[in-house]
């Protein structure tokens, strides 16, 4: 299976600061921007 044929979804709590968590969902995002 190919990377482009995976369907990715990404869900996340929205937070009152930008942390960790936050930076690894952009980070996610920045790979899969379909997602």
């Amino acid at each position: 299976m190919e990377i482009n044929e995976i369907k990715i979804s990404l869900v996340h709590e929205w937070l009152l600061s930008y942390a960790g968590s936050e930076q690894v969902s952009s980070a996610i995002l920045h790979v899969f921007p379909e997602a």
